[in-house]
């Protein structure tokens, strides 16, 4: 009797025993996956970025714009430092000052660049006059608005959403002109029917703020005036 008595007991001690080692090992995993998914968000948030300036695609106040359209990945240029990458997907340019549209903007990596800013002839729907004496995006601007800048890249390396120590972006504006003695740098976003979303401009002559910031963490890369001296 003593021993089908105990016969019986064993197996349930033997799966309550597992049980509990099912349970510490789960523990245990998720424990380690959160410890990681905290670690990967604080690398992420540790990046760091510096403003370079305001890409004019070499056009100087003294020269002025020509006359004809020209095409050029006008905008603000940004570099990773430090030794964290930084990605991009989650970034936010937002302006203020007193020009255009209320003389605001904010744009993000999903905001791609407004089609009635692109000249026809280069995917988008502006006519030439339009878009005359300013800087304006090339087709290769079409469906984007923060890319890696510079040349030499690849298009995957090009488009890529993590920016590597060292390596520059450009958040992508509609247009570049000369305004006075200023540059006016304008930026826009159209709904799916075509209307304005967004429409602003801001001026170069130290009285517009620009802001850089993580929509996620809320962290800001950068905020400072834009001034003449920072064009290039």
């Amino acid at each position: 009797m003593t021993q089908e008595k105990d016969s019986a007991v064993s197996p349930v001690v033997g799966v309550m025993l597992m049980l509990v080692i099912t349970i510490i090992i789960a523990a245990v995993v998720s424990m380690s996956a959160a410890g990681f998914l905290d670690s990967t968000s604080s690398s992420a948030g540790s990046a760091e970025v510096k403003f370079v300036g305001l890409y004019a695609a070499g056009y100087s106040l003294g020269e002025g714009f020509p006359a004809a359209t020209n095409l050029g990945e006008g905008g603000m240029v940004f570099e990773v430092i430090g030794n964290t990458p930084l990605d991009i997907t989650n970034l936010r340019l937002s302006g203020s000052g007193s020009v255009g549209g209320g003389g605001s903007f904010a744009v993000s990596y999903n905001t791609p660049v407004a089609p009635d800013w692109i000249s026809s002839g280069e995917g988008g729907t502006a006519s030439a006059g339009k878009l005359r004496s300013r800087l304006t995006q090339p087709a290769s601007s079409v469906d984007h608005r923060i890319v890696k800048f510079g040349t030499g890249w690849s298009e995957e390396e090009k488009y890529h959403n993590l920016v590597q120590p060292g390596e520059r972006f450009v958040v992508l504006a509609e247009y570049v002109m000369k305004s006075g003695t200023s540059y006016m740098i304008g930026f826009a976003a159209r709904n799916t029917d075509g209307t304005t979303a967004i429409s602003g401009a801001i001026s170069s002559d130290g009285n517009s703020l620009i802001t850089l910031m993580d929509m996620k963490t809320g962290k800001v890369y950068y905020s400072g005036p834009l001034t003449n001296d920072q064009a290039f």
